[in-house]
């Protein structure tokens, strides 16, 4: 397989004038090794030389570094279609008209909140700030959007948050997870739990649907429903549908020092490939055995629900940094949509008692091409009436069509053969359980 760094998040410098709460870098002043003005052209030029579509310069505060814009404007003039993510604390009509004449697309603002809730992530006033930065784009026509770190806190506020950026005529808004990492990881009573997922899905396709602002669910968030057609898609050059964790296989991270890594949200040294002073990019990226904890992953290390999952082999457990930051399974993704709707599915299955009916379910699961569910019915029949050699020949024809999905040749991975693992294709449908 050819890997393409198709896109890109460059760590433009640490230094930022906020402390926020949720800053998984935990950025707060700008570092004697961040890259000089030189070698920060040259690494645009070696870029846009393998093909990168799209990169967001980020930080710390990418503003406070004072050649942002020789950044932007190399790389754009190279074809790379640039994009920004700020706190909006020192845009000024000036900064847009720099933005604009530097070819910079899209200047996406961090709200994490309603005034009271923004403040306490950020600092306090930040949220007036950010308001008259979108303001202050507004008036001059310059394309404005929004990335959320979804926290406990923030969660209840997203309705109105919604209309604030509407109001203020934000064009796409982007939604991911805090994880516990930096400074987060002190604030772990904030952190988003599995049974908060769903919803906060159903909120995203509910406003994607209203067709007045476009929601983007970030790679922490999905997969395999039918949520993932309406969130996975505006302004990405990867893949729109979710083909397992991007880092390092289309998607490259880059340090305000030069170092390269699959994703920033990887702080540890062991995610790091090497650094542009020392190797040139393109080596880093092309040579044997690169970004191998990612390229290399296969679903042989999958373990319970993933393991059996059909999605398995492209997904491989969902989001990289997340799992890890977590401390999740290495073989398991517990924030994963599918699981979870499905993981409820199997709720109101094992709730059943009668084996005719769990059969008819199973029929319909088949005709619905959900093995999985067709599966979880007949196991849970058979449970009931083992003695009905019928079911259990038709458990035994679900399974061998749950192993062909999954994509296992002989021995499957090893599961509890009373618990089948199982997902369906797209948002499960109510009348192949219900009952």
């Amino acid at each position: 397989m050819e890997y393409l760094p198709l896109s890109a998040v460059w760590e433009l410098t640490m230094a930022c004038n906020m402390r926020c709460r949720h800053c998984g870098s935990s950025c707060a002043e700008s570092l004697p090794d961040e890259l000089t003005t030189a070698e920060a052209l040259a690494l645009c030029d070696d870029l846009a030389e393998m093909g990168l579509v799209h990169l967001t310069l980020s930080g710390g505060e990418p503003l406070l570094r004072n050649d942002w814009d020789l950044v932007t404007e190399r790389l754009a003039a190279r074809g790379v279609e640039v994009t920004m993510i700020s706190n909006g604390w020192l845009v000024t009509d000036s900064v847009v008209d720099k933005a604009r004449s530097a070819g910079l697309r899209v200047m996406g603002m961090s709200i994490d909140g309603l005034e009271q809730t923004h403040d306490w992530v950020r600092k306090p006033g930040s949220f007036r700030r950010v308001c008259r930065a979108m303001e202050t784009l507004g008036r001059a026509g310059f394309p404005a959007g929004a990335v959320t770190t979804l926290v406990k806190r923030n969660l209840p506020e997203l309705p109105a948050l919604k209309d604030l950026l509407i109001e203020h005529g934000v064009c796409l808004w982007q939604l991911q997870f805090g994880n516990p990492m930096g400074n987060l990881a002190a604030h772990r009573d904030e952190l988003i739990e599995p049974e908060d997922v769903i919803p906060i899905l159903e909120f995203a396709e509910a406003v994607h649907l209203e067709g007045q602002i476009v929601v983007q669910a970030a790679d922490c968030l999905g997969y395999h429903t039918s949520f993932d057609a309406a969130l996975r898609q505006t302004g990405r050059a990867e893949p729109l549908s979710w083909q397992g964790c991007p880092a390092g296989r289309f998607v490259v991270g880059i340090r305000h020092n030069g170092d390269i890594c699959g994703c920033n949200s990887l702080r540890d040294e062991g995610h790091i490939e090497g650094n542009i002073r020392e190797t040139p990019f393109r080596e880093l990226w092309t040579r044997a055995g690169a970004f191998a904890w990612s390229r290399g992953r296969t679903r042989d290390s999958l373990t319970g629900f993933c393991g059996l999952c059909q999605h398995g082999g492209t997904c491989l457990a969902g989001c990289t940094s997340t799992r890890l930051t977590l401390g999740e399974s290495e073989g398991e993704y517990r924030f994963c949509a599918y699981r979870i709707l499905v993981e409820g599915m199997f709720a109101k299955i094992d709730r059943m008692r009668d084996p005719r009916r769990l059969a008819e379910r199973a029929a319909t699961a088949l005709e619905l091409g959900i093995p999985e569910v067709e599966c979880r019915c007949l196991a849970r029949a058979v449970q009931l009436d083992p003695g009905d050699r019928s079911l259990r020949d038709q458990l035994s024809a679900a399974e061998a069509r749950l192993h062909m999905a999954a994509g296992w040749c002989g021995s499957s991975p090893q599961a509890d053969a009373s618990d089948p693992l199982m997902k369906p294709p797209s948002r499960p449908r109510e009348g192949a359980t219900s009952g």
